[in-house]
């Protein structure tokens, strides 16, 4: 196959968010876009610079896409299956990288045979063995047709934050978990290693993803959440569960199997991340010293055919740090068009960039300067503590101009100093992101219809929460009652605001037809029209409300009006349901916790006429509307704690 070498003449941004300077950086094309056919090994030779040059960053990023399946293929792309990237030299085999396949149907509208996302992997420590002549392994441990990869390598010369003067391959297998007669823990028992004489530090790179079922009670290794303890020199410096507890806020969702299930460490669509455990200065201190893994105690009900882990451990050694002060942003989180944070994008609030640490010092302040490209640029100072080799978001205010800009936009941000100095390293301080403005929505007068799923329970409340731009809550509905309808109506008034949806158990409104469906839709007031939440509703009405644990929606209120005439006052702690909504002949409404003898319900027409008055001083208030036209109304509820207001229509 050909195998190309070659370096970009031009600016190049990384797939990280930052920017390399002219010239700088090489790009390897590991593999071209392949076809995963069937389980097995996809091996390709691949030429890696020479090892003469510097460099402070290197990249492996893996393209996954889909294709057309032949007919007779029953499950074209469908499934959750590992992909291991692995690079085999003369010497030794390591694993670089592992993510899990999304499920993929491309029934679902976000999963078209066009669909193609990049799962980058940092790879930078790897440096003594990408090198020279090598061969590149995609392990793809699927049984169906329907995804596509390609892999290529980045190479961004500068200085690395530590030089890397030792690689030693730990583990890399899948093991049998709770088999008595053949132990995980006699697999990762420890090894010993000899430290080289100018090492400073050393660290443990562990990918560890748990699969396999042995049965529906422990559910292990996929759906059990175990532990293991990073031993050194006999002494247990840091217990860890191998659990992801987030997949219901996957970024890729949804998708057309149990996405939203947590798993071993793992989440369909997603990287199995690295974890990385520090070896103590204590243990640095001597010339050698041991380290291994040791697993929770369990025994398996299969003992034939048991779980396991798969786990690719990987110890590093370091020189000092080449920097004292480094900060670099990693990625710009809001505003972004990137795939992965589509939950929390578009924004008309605070910024949020990712940083990382690649200095020997703590982080204790940085400044940033930052703004929409082509205008005028904001400054902010943080302040906090962000360790050496550490990460974090970073939380900057707002632009003023995101409350009025339309259409598509580029952002920037820069690091301009690190506590109170000129950072040392220049080349990881720029990040740039491409981003949609928010929507605006119209007059502040809003009808929010939501209708809870038939799981919804304490545990699993269906909430909605409305912030203003300084995070305080302004509206809120949350209901622990199945299949129960909630109408609100609100006023606010011109600002940038979030909605926050929120499935507490992580199944959304619907997830697989596997219970009866919620919904929820906001709505102008004044017109009924609906306003679009795209991450709720992903072009397919089948497949609205599978969002898994929540998302946030920003927006702008724009041209706002007066409340609604015959509201004085709104509480959203009055619990009021009208049904049946549409109705034809009379109307029940069911008041929660009310005791007020002089509350009354109004019903008003389209022009805002009064149409009925009626005493509401019971619990249960039925009402005759059974000489009033077909058409749509608003049915007002008053008393001495406030309105309550619902849209009602009635059909003839």
């Amino acid at each position: 196959m050909k195998r190309i070498l070659f370096s970009v003449i031009s600016s190049l941004a990384l797939a990280s968010g930052a920017f390399a300077a002219t010239g700088d950086t090489t790009i390897v094309q590991a593999h071209p876009q392949t076809s995963f056919l069937q389980y097995g090994n996809y091996d390709q030779p691949v030429t890696f610079p020479t090892g003469t040059t510097s460099y402070r960053k290197i990249n492996m990023t893996f393209t996954l896409g889909k294709e057309t399946c032949p007919s007779t293929e029953q499950y074209c792309a469908q499934w959750d299956y590992t992909i291991r990237i692995t690079v085999m030299t003369p010497t030794d085999t390591f694993e670089l990288g592992r993510f899990i396949t999304p499920y993929a149907h491309s029934s679902y509208p976000n999963m078209p045979l066009s669909w193609k996302h990049d799962y980058v992997f940092d790879v930078t420590d790897f440096y003594p063995i990408l090198k020279n002549n090598a061969t590149m392994r995609i392990k793809y441990e699927g049984y169906s047709w329907g995804f596509t990869g390609s892999l290529k390598f980045d190479f961004v010369e500068g200085t690395p934050p530590r030089d890397v003067v030792g690689v030693k391959k730990m583990w890399n297998n899948s093991f049998a978990f709770g088999q008595t007669a053949n132990p995980i823990n006699d697999r990762t028992a420890p090894i010993t290693f000899t430290k080289p004489t100018d090492a400073v530090y050393a660290e443990a790179y562990h990918i560890i993803s748990g699969h396999g079922s042995d049965d529906q009670q422990n559910n292990c290794a996929e759906f059990c959440s175990k532990w293991y303890r990073w031993m050194v020199n006999g002494t247990n410096v840091e217990q860890r569960d191998i659990w992801r507890n987030d997949c219901g806020v996957n970024w890729v969702y949804p998708q057309s199997g149990t996405w939203v299930y947590d798993r071993a460490n793992w989440c369909p669509g997603d990287i199995v991340f690295p974890i990385v455990h520090k070896v103590p200065a204590t243990a640095l201190a001597a010339a050698s010293f041991n380290a291994g893994l040791e697993f929770q105690a369990y025994t398996s009900s299969n003992q034939s055919n048991p779980p396991s882990y798969t786990t690719s451990n990987t110890l590093f050694f370091y020189k000092e740090y080449n920097h004292l002060t480094d900060a670099g942003i990693e990625d710009i989180i809001s505003p972004s068009n990137k795939d992965l944070y589509f939950r929390s994008n578009p924004i008309c609030s605070e910024v949020k960039v990712k940083v990382k640490n690649y200095g020997k010092n703590p982080l204790t302040s940085i400044n940033f300067s930052y703004g929409i490209v082509g205008e005028p640029t904001a400054t902010h100072t943080w302040t906090g503590n962000i360790g050496p080799m550490e990460t974090a978001i970073i939380s900057l205010p707002t632009i003023a101009s995101f409350k009025t800009i339309t259409g598509n936009h580029e952002f920037a941000a820069v690091i301009t100093g690190a506590n109170g100095t000129t950072d040392q390293e220049s080349h990881n301080d720029t990040a740039r992101s491409s981003f949609a403005a928010p929507p605006h929505w119209d007059k502040g007068n809003f009808t929010i219809r939501m209708t809870t799923s038939s799981i919804t329970q304490p545990g699993n409340a269906s909430k909605w929460i409305i912030r203003d731009e300084a995070g305080n809550i302004v509206f809120q509905r949350s209901s622990t009652t199945a299949s129960q309808l909630y109408m609100d109506t609100i006023h606010l008034e011109n600002g940038c605001y979030s909605m926050e949806v929120i499935a507490e158990a992580g199944y959304g409104f619907r997830f697989l037809g596997s219970f009866g469906a919620g919904s929820l839709t906001v709505r102008k007031y004044d017109d009924n029209s609906m306003l679009a939440l795209p991450k709720y509703s992903p072009g397919n009405s089948g497949l609205a409300g599978d969002f898994g644990s929540g998302f946030i929606q920003e927006f702008v209120v724009t041209n706002s009006e007066p409340l609604p005439v015959g509201i004085s006052k709104w509480n959203d702690n009055i619990q009021m349901n009208v049904s049946p909504n549409p109705a034809q002949s009379q109307l029940t409404v069911k008041l929660e916790g009310i005791n007020d003898p002089q509350a009354k319900i109004h019903i008003k027409n389209i022009l805002g006429q009064t149409v009925l008055e009626t005493k509401a001083s019971q619990a249960e208030n039925i009402i005759n509307i059974s000489h009033l036209p077909a058409g749509v109304y608003t049915l007002i509820y008053e008393s001495n704690r406030g309105s309550k207001l619902e849209k009602v229509v009635i059909s003839k």
